[in-house]
Parts: C-alpha cells; structure tokens; sequence
C-alpha cells in the first residue's frame, strides 16, 4: 500500500534559515544533532516576486510505501485494527509520510510548518 501528499518546496531565492519553535520540533520527536556533527539548519521561504510572496515554488511528494509481509498478513486476516498494523508495519521497516516528510526538511527541501499542514491527518 502506497499513500502519498505533496508538500510546497521553499522558494530557492527567498529561502532563509529560521529557529523553530520546540513545540514544532517536538512533533517529530526531534533530538538535537544529526549524527555527523553538522549543525541543525531549518529553512522558510520569506516570499519574493518570483513565488508571488507565498515562499513556494513547485511541490514535491512525500511518501509511505507499506510492503506486504507475514506479520502483517495475519494481522490483516485477523481483522486487526489500523494501529496495529501500523506499528507493525513501522517495525517491519516502513517509513512514515511524517518521517518521509522530516527527512525532506532536513534537506532544507521543505518547512516544518508544511510538513505538518499535509501529516496532520496521517
């Protein structure tokens, strides 16, 4: 099963580094670092001419490939719930569309703030 969402990318001639809030942050369950000592940057479109002042040019896809396995086979037979496949689906290896979503802003690709607009539901 496949779901996907197209989030806004950040204007490249407007695009500014910002300090998010730690509640937006915490959403992801962020921790500070990425691993190989970079620094933690996050990015916004300010708005220029070129975007129409929105800070957006193009869209770009995020998404959640859920592959078909034993477990979750049984636990689709068994009529388990949505959460349970989920969580298993998670153990199994699947990246979520947030955690699609995350890895595109740490590219600078996209905000926090879209990313949270499209996975609000998810």
């Amino acid at each position: 099963m496949l779901a996907q969402r197209l989030v806004r990318v950040i204007c490249p001639h407007c695009k500014v580094e910002v300090f998010p809030v730690p509640e937006m942050l915490d959403e992801f369950g962020y921790r500070r670092g990425n691993g190989r000592g970079e620094p933690d940057r996050f990015f916004e479109g300010r708005g220029c001419e070129r975007c129409s002042n929105t800070g957006y040019a193009g869209r770009l896809g995020i998404y959640e490939l859920m592959l078909m396995n034993d477990d979750l086979r049984k636990l689709t037979v068994g009529k388990a719930d949505s959460n349970q496949l989920r969580k298993k689906a998670i153990e199994s290896g699947m990246r979520s569309l947030r955690d699609d979503g995350w890895m595109k802003v740490r590219q600078g690709s996209t905000s926090i703030a879209e990313v949270l607009r499209v996975t609000q539901d998810a």
